[in-house]
């Protein structure tokens, strides 16, 4: 030790005759123990880390910054430093605290100041008085604790450049250092924002026995001129995969001179403005950790846990970057677990953009939007799209917009959250994407604003569609404001306050059936029976629909407002159109819609209780139109009760050729079907005939349709 001293003292004299700057004069260091004697001075407990706790890891565990509450914290860790900042007073006492950008601690000037007045000036939030660096020694010197000071001694540049009392607070920390025979407890920081107060802390903490690093981004050549050791990079300015500016373009130049590095901070999400925190520099620290001195950040137990367990661990996706990993990562871990917190829920903590990934391969879990936005811009042919490619679990309160340009291929299928959902649930999701597809080549199209195919249970709760829909070519359509469609034999959908106003526009031309509605397009559970009323195996409960849905092309189609279809026992409760569904296309092919439901598959039971029509359903003359207001058509065998349904002064049903046409129902195809207390008013074109509706000129068509022959109705009337 004695010769490493007589090194350092040897250089710190060269350095003096070459610049020719000034040095202060020396403590008397004769009272002290010779820089030697550390090695017999009390030492910490041996430590498994290089992690430095920013300002003792406050904004991790919410203490004040620089408090005994988070040093305590810091040690608790076990962390090898706790980073703290200092300032000297005008009677010479060090205080831990951090200034304000007037270099004011409590409103005061801390080497104009006497601590007990600083003190006077306020307290921390937590009701602690401001530590001074003798008060925290006692604190730390104890043998059992691993975790050292690490003391940044701190600029003062306002109003101008002052290094004196950075110089006297180095002198005065390392005669407290020294008289406390605390060396082996204690790191120096030292700003580099002035060579004079850098070569002057230096020269005292070689004194005093004390490593010392300065806060410099000085290229390495220049370090070992000035005859500094150890540099404490910003980690804001390493480039490369280390995510920084590039400013400092590599560390290596810093190791192959000897120069020890260390870096600050690197953190799990932002806030602070000298960290990085994006996945590809966590993995890059992760990768040279062993390279640095020491590693500093302001989430120790976060970062000690990543380093230690060699995997990157998230509080959820806080930066695109994250995101991006995130995406990244379930091609591998489909439950995205490196991104959950302890209960598994995967939060989203910013609004991201999934273009680039679009789809995310397939997720199975939990995921919170927390109400952000991810946007999808996408112009492509890929037989599956959307933000999941497959989802299985909870997605909630996630919001999906942006463009979406496709053109269909192979059996093509597209979903603004998941394009396929197996027993998933839906809750508080809302689209807004713009989308727009093409199907020439395609086998098959399923286009559904939240959702594309489902399988097994599916739960859709307070979803909404704010969106457009527009889709051309000769495939046959299955689209959804919501779903698509359910493809499994006894699954169960559950759509529970759910709206939609997405504009819808179809286009196509198929002769195949096209299933279009502005919640769910085709439902396909082969449950037809609802035991009872026990069993639905597709509920709309308080949905409604209150877009603008265009029919342009001549394919031909069974639409409606909620449900274009249904082949499983349903059930429609209380639920409201007050949009309008509108054929423009007089090519003759049929035409078949209502405002809650289009079209009832064969042998299906069903119940539609509590609904209000109070839009518009419409077609130009030459297709074969089948309109109803509140529900379309029934296939043979069907029951359906319609009960407490109404239809208001504003809505509006018919055609100038009509097959049939109701304000409650289309056509009912045979018997034992029932509408009961049920009122209409409005307004309705039979075949060019225009009725506006009274209490005078009710007739029982306007409940059943003027093409059904037998069902059963009692107590309808007019809606006064």
């Amino acid at each position: 030790m004695k010769v490493k001293y007589l090194t350092f003292l040897a250089a710190s004299l060269l350095l003096l005759g070459c610049d020719g700057e000034k040095r202060p004069s020396q403590p008397d260091w004769s009272q002290f123990p010779k820089p030697g004697e550390q090695e017999s001075a009390m030492k910490p407990a041996p430590c498994d880390n290089k992690i430095v706790a920013h300002r003792f890891g406050a904004r991790e565990c919410g203490a004040p910054d620089n408090s005994v509450e988070g040093l305590r914290y810091a040690m608790s860790l076990g962390v090898y430093g706790a980073e703290c900042d200092a300032y000297v007073t005008k009677d010479n006492e060090v205080i831990i605290a951090h200034a304000n950008g007037v270099c004011e601690v409590n409103g005061r000037v801390p080497y104009k100041t006497n601590l007990a007045d600083i003190r006077a000036a306020g307290k921390l939030s937590n009701g602690e008085t401001l530590p001074t660096l003798d008060e925290l020694l006692d604190i730390v010197m104890d043998e059992k604790n691993p975790t050292r000071l690490v003391v940044d001694i701190k600029r003062i540049d306002y109003p101008t450049n002052n290094p004196e009392p950075v110089i006297n607070c180095a002198k005065r920390i390392c005669e407290i250092v020294k008289e406390k025979k605390a060396e082996n407890f204690v790191l120096l920081l030292c700003t580099g924002f002035d060579n004079n107060a850098m070569k002057s802390a230096w020269d005292y903490a070689q004194q005093a026995g004390l490593e010392i690093a300065m806060n410099t981004s000085k290229p390495a050549d220049e370090m070992i001129r000035l005859g500094f050791n150890w540099v404490n990079l910003a980690a804001t300015q390493i480039g490369g995969d280390a995510g920084g500016s590039g400013y400092v373009p590599s560390i290596t130049p810093y190791l192959e001179a000897g120069i020890n590095v260390s870096v600050y901070n690197l953190d799990k999400q932002a806030g602070d403005g000298n960290a990085v925190y994006s996945s590809k520099a966590v993995k890059w620290y992760q990768s040279n950790y062993a390279l640095l001195k020491t590693l500093c950040t302001n989430y120790p137990a976060w970062l000690k846990e990543v380093i230690q367990s060699g995997s990157v661990k998230y509080d959820g996706i806080s930066t695109q970057e994250e995101f991006d990993s995130f995406a990244s990562s379930l091609v591998s871990d489909p439950t995205g677990s490196a991104f959950a917190d302890a209960s598994g829920v995967v939060n989203l903590r910013a609004d991201v953009t999934a273009s680039s990934a679009c789809p995310l391969k397939e997720f199975k879990g939990i995921f919170d939007g927390n109400n952000h936005t991810v946007t999808i811009n996408y112009d492509g042919a890929a037989s599956v799209a959307g933000l999941f490619g497959s989802f299985q679990g909870t997605v909630r309160n996630v919001k999906v917009a942006g463009v979406m340009n496709m053109t269909a291929s192979d059996s093509y299928i597209f979903g603004g959250i998941a394009a396929n959902a197996d027993n998933a649930s839906f809750e508080n999701c809302v689209s807004s994407l713009n989308i727009h597809t093409k199907g020439e080549d395609a086998s098959s199209v399923s286009i559904g604003g939240i959702a594309g195919v489902s399988s097994g249970t599916t739960f859709f709760t307070s979803c909404g569609n704010t969106g457009k829909i527009s889709y051309e070519g000769a495939v046959a359509l299955t689209c959804g404001g919501i779903l698509a469609s359910n493809v499994s034999d006894g699954g169960r959908l559950t759509f529970t306050g759910c709206t939609s106003s997405c504009a819808i526009e179809y286009s196509g031309e198929s002769t195949a059936w096209n299933y279009v509605g502005g919640i769910i397009g085709k439902p396909e559970s082969k449950t037809i029976s609802s035991n009872g009323g026990q069993d639905y195996r597709l509920t709309l409960d308080k949905c409604s629909y209150s877009g603008e849905f265009k029919v342009l092309g001549g394919g031909k189609i069974r639409a409606g407002m909620l449900a274009a279809f249904s082949k499983a026992s349903f059930q429609i409760k209380d639920c409201a159109a007050s949009g309008s569904l509108v054929n423009e296309n007089s090519t003759k092919r049929d035409f078949v819609a209502a405002a809650m439901i289009g079209f009832i598959e064969k042998n299906v039971e069903g119940l539609i209780s509590g609904c209000e029509f109070s839009g518009k359903v419409e077609s130009c003359a030459g297709s074969n139109n089948y309109i109803g207001g509140i529900m379309g058509n029934t296939a043979d065998n069907s029951i359906v009760v319609c009960e407490n349904c109404k239809t208001t002064s504003s809505s509006f049903v018919g055609s100038d050729s009509i097959k049939s046409i109701g304000m409650i129902a289309a056509r009912l195809k045979t018997a034992g079907c029932t509408i009961k207390d049920c009122r209409v008013a409005g307004s309705v074109n039979n075949a060019g005939t225009r009725i506006t509706i009274t209490k005078d000129n009710l007739e029982d068509w306007m409940f059943s349709g003027s093409g059904t022959k037998s069902v059963e109705m009692s107590g309808n009337g007019f809606n006064e």
